[in-house]
């Protein structure tokens, strides 16, 4: 299959788990709340499950990362009024106005779009910071809203259920997005992912939900001159988000 073939499939898995989320919202079987946070879970480990479909060419980094930009365009467009999309406006806002669309939901495709076209399938870092935003942070505010009474001593902010989920489904959902050798290439995804999984998610768990996704990006920076640009870049969407 070629990169353009590829570009078509991801982008339709894309749209599709996009519309599914928006139609139940829409029509009540989803509370927002809820819906919003299903979207933010499911969408990067769906789109991350699309990669082995890409060949090996440099260029195709670059075509992947066409889907959350197109995506985010999309959100762009529908914030500013550009085009209506009520279903969206209802499944991704908490008041049902549209400019909040322009905040994290924009923000968390442009995360995905500069950590695809920076990490790609050759670093463990770039899928560990999408699965510890996706599965990790989204996991912790679904248990942190219901069962957040308890307040870690450290961070008044954050609670003692929504940081455990963000430990435990932030290190799952890495181990299985790295388990995947059709993912990345050539590189050791054992023992270097299983040390930057449970360390980022421990570090998740210490200083906030997102910290562990900045500390991957950091991680990422010691160990390859190039990936700099990406990081700062990262690091500032990432803390824009939260």
């Amino acid at each position: 299959m070629n990169d353009l073939g590829a570009l078509c499939i991801a982008f339709a898995v894309a749209l599709l788990w996009l519309r599914l989320c928006d139609a139940l919202a829409a029509q009540g079987v989803l509370e927002v709340k809820l819906s919003r946070k299903i979207i933010h879970i499911g969408t990067g480990p769906l789109f991350i499950a699309t990669w082995p479909l890409f060949s090996e060419a440099s260029s195709a980094r670059y075509m992947a990362a066409l889907v959350p930009l197109s995506i985010c365009l999309q959100f762009a467009a529908v914030g500013l009024g550009f085009l209506k999309d009520p279903e969206a406006v209802a499944a991704m806002t908490r008041t049902g106005n549209p400019r909040e669309i322009l905040g994290g939901p924009l923000l968390y495709g442009l995360v995905h779009t500069a950590i695809t076209a920076s990490f790609w399938r050759e670093s463990v870092a770039g899928v560990v910071a999408l699965m510890l935003l996706c599965g990790g942070d989204g996991f912790a505010d679904i248990f942190g809203r219901r069962y957040g009474k308890a307040r870690l001593p450290w961070n008044r902010n954050k609670s003692l259920a929504g940081s455990a989920a963000m430990f435990v489904f932030g290190y799952l959902f890495s181990q299985r997005g790295c388990g995947d050798d059709d993912v990345l290439q050539h590189v050791d995804t054992f023992g270097h992912a299983t040390h930057l999984c449970f360390d980022q998610a421990v570090c998740g768990f210490h200083s906030g939900h997102t910290g562990g996704v900045a500390a991957v990006l950091r991680h990422r920076q010691r160990h390859c001159a190039c990936g700099r640009p990406a990081v700062v870049s990262g690091n500032v969407l990432i803390s824009c988000i939260w």
